[in-house]
């Protein structure tokens, strides 16, 4: 018996230290987000809202991203983008290690209080809430979004292993649905040969369909090639399609 009980305060122990460090982390995000005033007044997420102008439709947001900055910056330029679905979690989302189950709230004090709920933003260091229904209907609601699209952009996104379930949808709507992908990259990690071949192996596509593959390697200061902006390139590559 003591040593069953020695366990299981050791597991409350463990349980409340990653309540404690995840809800930091929560609030550090979310501080930031409060700070976006102190954010530069362009960016990726800024030039979207040229996306109209030069004819090009968002019709799904997927992300890595915790915090709810797209969405923000949207609002605050007065252009209209789809629901973003978080990937990994995000500041609004509560998991419930009881029920294996995800919620979305975003008034903190609104999250229930009758069963543990701890802030769902660090998939990384726990990878049981991918197993339930919540997140599963948000990557298959997401894929069936990307499916009905012509093609895929991926912007800031590295294709790490750490998100091999991300990277995962990525391979199967380019393998199985044939969807062409844009990856918008830095330059200074080599030219887009180079990069689409490590890219390629990574996300291990299969040779016959590596040309469904587009890497434009921009600056990190300008976003982009010479003179031509990253979303302007896009454009271009949609109408050489």
């Amino acid at each position: 018996m003591p040593e069953k009980s020695g366990g299981w305060r050791q597991a409350i122990r463990n349980h409340l230290n990653s309540y404690i460090f995840l809800r930091a982390t929560r609030d550090y995000i979310v501080k930031q987000l409060d700070e976006i005033g102190d954010l530069p007044e362009s960016g990726y997420y800024h030039d979207l809202e040229k996306c109209e102008q030069l004819e090009l439709e968002i019709s799904a947001i997927g992300t890595s991203n915790y915090n709810s900055l797209v969405e923000k910056i949207s609002q605050d330029l007065d252009f209209e983008i789809p629901v973003v679905q978080h990937l990994n979690g995000g500041v609004t989302d509560y998991y419930n290690p009881y029920k294996n189950s995800v919620i979305s709230e975003g008034d903190p004090d609104q999250v229930p209080e009758d069963q543990i709920h701890v802030p769902f933003v660090l998939t990384q260091s726990g990878l049981k809430p991918l197993t339930s229904v919540d997140m599963s209907r948000r990557y298959v609601g997401l894929y069936d979004e990307y499916v009905a699209c012509d093609r895929l952009v991926v912007v800031g996104y590295g294709f790490n292993i750490d998100d091999s379930h991300i990277n995962g949808l990525f391979r199967k709507l380019i393998e199985e649905s044939g969807k062409p992908m844009v990856w918008v990259c830095l330059d200074k990690d080599g030219p887009a040969e180079s990069q689409k071949r490590a890219l390629v192996k990574r996300l291990r596509i299969a040779p016959e369909h590596r040309e469904l593959i587009t890497v434009i390697p921009v600056d990190a200061n300008t976003r982009s090639i010479g003179d031509e902006g990253w979303l302007n390139l896009v454009a271009q590559d949609s109408e050489e399609m």
